[in-house]
């Protein structure tokens, strides 16, 4: 059965030298490449060639992927341990598997994947690896990088949130704020007010027409799917844990000094920033996810016994706020200004997941 598969499939460097000379615009296409990636790329992983056939280039031609402004590389960080063991396999076998590279604009190698082997390769001296070079612009480049970190999952989970991002906002034409605040839109359509997908698109047209479609719903779902994510939980799991996490606290995970579960407790806490620094430190040393909650629970307490003010009257205040945004002046400005936009969009979706986890607790 697996000989058969495999041979019926092509090599994973003809697959992207393929996708590289499809058209940019072939959207959908790329949408369905997915899923093939995805398993050519893990058989590839099993039965890596041997270089019989595979070009060899002098590893002084190499260079990490360089891309416009606007664009970044998914690994921003590689894990010292991880890098050692790889070098250490490096230094017995050699570079089994090709590196997929692009010529630049100054005869260079750019590399798409498989920067960890060239920098390990350095690192032991070796003068070639075996590259396939493939024509890719920058968007499609991207994509390619994005697809092979997530399948190899070595990317953490922060780093694996923004590559997901990235990925849907290259497919739509998105920037990573309003694919963001779209994705956070859905999901509270779909779980708090049970609409169908026809009702989330209407639901949508004001800031997204002609970009949300049943198509374009179609199409996340199934870029989820392929990495075993739902829209749901990689929002409510993922991408909104993400986007409240102070910057401190994501460098940590990033560089993996913390485990996300942790980092997210400390988020959680809404303790001063201070204070979360000092938890970070203890998270770091060693202290258990169930210890650090205990942590959290004591500092809590403390903070409620010293903190005796009058707050007011919340209710009262958010609904004096909601009528100065819906004053007639006020409202003009947020539909001229789409920065202003942007921020009601963020407000209407901060309400409706409220609205969803008072529900939850109906």
């Amino acid at each position: 059965m697996t000989q058969k598969r495999q041979a019926t499939q092509q090599p994973i460097f003809q697959k992207f030298q393929q996708v590289g000379a499809a058209q940019a615009g072939q959207l959908q296409q790329r949408d369905e490449e997915i899923a093939q990636l995805r398993q050519q790329i893990e058989e590839f992983q099993q039965a890596p060639a041997t270089g019989a056939g595979v070009p060899q280039y002098p590893i002084q031609e190499f260079v990490p992927l360089r891309l416009r402004q606007g664009l970044t590389q998914p690994r921003k960080y590689f894990d010292p341990t991880a890098m050692e063991k790889l070098k250490q396999s490096i230094a017995k076998v050699g570079v089994r598997e090709p590196l997929l590279v692009r010529r630049g604009s100054d005869d260079k190698l750019e590399i798409i994947s498989g920067e960890s082997r060239w920098r390990c390769s350095k690192a032991l001296n070796l003068e070639t690896l075996p590259a396939v070079e493939s024509d890719l612009n920058d968007e499609q480049a991207l994509e390619i990088a994005l697809i092979s970190n997530l399948i190899r999952e070595n990317l953490s989970l922060v780093e694996e949130t923004d590559s997901i991002i990235a990925l849907m906002g290259l497919k739509f034409a998105l920037d990573a704020e309003s694919l963001s605040q779209a994705l956070i839109r859905i999901k509270n359509l779909r779980r708090a007010r049970s609409l169908d997908d026809e009702q989330v698109v209407e639901e949508m047209e004001d800031y997204y027409s002609g970009i949300i479609t049943l198509d374009t719903l179609a199409q996340i779902d199934r870029i989820f799917a392929q990495f075993g994510l739902t829209l749901e939980s990689f929002v409510t799991n993922r991408l909104i844990a993400v986007q409240k996490m102070p910057e401190n606290l994501l460098a940590a995970v990033r560089e993996g000094r913390v485990a996300f579960s942790k980092a997210d407790v400390i988020r959680r806490s809404n303790l001063p920033p201070e204070v979360q620094a000092d938890l970070l430190q203890e998270a770091e040393g060693g202290l258990a996810k169930s210890e650090l909650l205990e942590r959290v629970k004591e500092l809590k307490q403390a903070d409620a016994h010293a903190d005796g003010g009058a707050e007011g009257d919340p209710p009262q205040q958010f609904r004096q706020s909601a009528q100065k945004l819906y004053s007639q002046k006020a409202w003009k400005q947020i539909q001229s200004d789409a920065k202003l936009k942007k921020k009601f969009q963020r407000l209407q979706s901060l309400a409706d997941e409220l609205l969803a986890a008072l529900q939850g607790q109906e």
